[in-house]
């Protein structure tokens, strides 16, 4: 069997740059930004998932508790998730800019460190917590890469007709209120101030046994991919 000659290149792989390669000033927006975002999860780990909109739906809200929603609120909620994303879409330029340029096709490379990225957010969403944002990133990088090439002027064009839409949509929802039979608008009410007897099951089920509650998170999981795909068209 013939042998490959020493001349022969070594197949080129996928891997991190080397330090000296890294762009530090991202590394460090990246690791201030995750440091904003966990106060809202610490919130999120300890309340019920109504707790991000509506901050009286469990217990008090006066004194230090009502501050700490405030502050958090204020300096924190949406604002480093804001730093963190555009810093994922130009983690993806740089990822494929600097494969194209060592010969390297990144469709596919892309792709699989996406679905890595995918599967790691199941797992952390079944395993561990409800409000797993790994999902949403996998499938909006997904999305996004496709776009990489667009110019500068239609992707500012793009991003803001979704605001627009996404604006639309709310307004729309508020106008149409007024028409809107009386059952649907307590319904859209229970969403955002649920019954007791809602809130005290939720809490019953973050108190049972682990693996009651991986099953629950599991079961949901298809529901919950499909709210983050269509939240790729209205948050993105």
């Amino acid at each position: 069997m013939p042998q490959p000659s020493p001349e022969s290149p070594a197949p080129r792989q996928a891997r991190p740059g080397p330090r000296a390669r890294r762009i530090q000033v991202i590394d460090a927006l990246r690791g201030f930004a995750l440091l904003g975002i966990l106060p809202m999860n610490m919130i999120s780990f300890a309340n019920p998932d109504w707790i991000l909109f509506n901050p009286t739906v469990h217990g008090s809200f006066e004194g230090v508790e009502k501050w700490i929603w405030v502050v958090s609120h204020v300096l924190a909620d949406q604002k480093f998730m804001t730093i963190f994303s555009p810093l994922y879409g130009a983690g993806i330029l740089l990822f494929t800019a600097n494969l194209e340029k060592r010969g390297m096709r990144p469709t596919g490379v892309f792709l699989r460190r996406s679905l890595w990225l995918l599967a790691f957010g199941l797992l952390h969403y079944g395993l561990l917590w409800d409000g797993d944002i790994l999902m949403l990133y996998a499938l909006s990088g997904m999305a996004v890469y496709w776009l990489r090439n667009r110019s500068a002027a239609f992707l500012a064009m793009a991003g803001l007709a979704m605001i627009a839409i996404h604006a639309v949509l709310i307004m729309s929802a508020g106008l149409a209120m007024p028409f809107m039979p009386e059952s649907e608008v307590a319904a859209m009410y229970a969403d955002y101030a649920p019954p007791t007897d809602v809130i005290n099951a939720d809490i019953a089920l973050r108190q049972e046994p682990y693996t009651v509650q991986v099953r629950h998170r599991f079961a949901a999981a298809p529901e919950e991919a499909a709210i983050l795909f269509l939240g790729i068209i209205t948050r993105t």
